[in-house]
């Protein structure tokens, strides 16, 4: 009987254990993580490339077709999705969202009053 009890109380235990998951932001951003590229549209064209990192941080850079110059990229993604971005510019924003193999949104210039959206695939 000793030994019933104790193989259910560690079947109990094992159970528990390996049922715990790890925080929503690194399981689920784990999900986002990897290479992403694409396109610019709107008040002016361009490309855009990015890394997200597993704990969500984002980096990458991009390519303006109107002023024909490069711009870096820094910012996160949450567990759901959600970008947030801004370039080294920092009147450029990107915000929207990704799935595991596409994201979309829009981007802002406020310093030249331009909007746009953006659409991105992982790599």
């Amino acid at each position: 009987m000793k030994q019933i009890l104790f193989l259910a109380i560690a079947f109990f235990a094992i159970s528990v254990t390996s049922s715990c998951d790890k925080s929503d932001n690194e399981t689920n951003a784990f999900v986002y993580d990897g290479d992403w590229s694409g396109t610019m549209t709107g008040g002016d064209r361009g490309q855009i490339s990015f890394t997200v990192e597993t704990d969500g941080t984002l980096s990458g850079n991009g390519f303006s077709s109107q002023s024909q110059s490069s711009f870096n990229l820094t910012g996160t993604v949450n567990s759901s999705g959600q970008l947030d971005v801004t370039s080294s510019n920092s009147n450029n924003s990107f915000i929207g969202t990704l799935t595991a193999s596409a994201g979309s949104g829009t981007w802002t210039d406020q310093g030249a009053q331009l909007t746009g959206n953006w659409t991105a695939t992982k790599d």
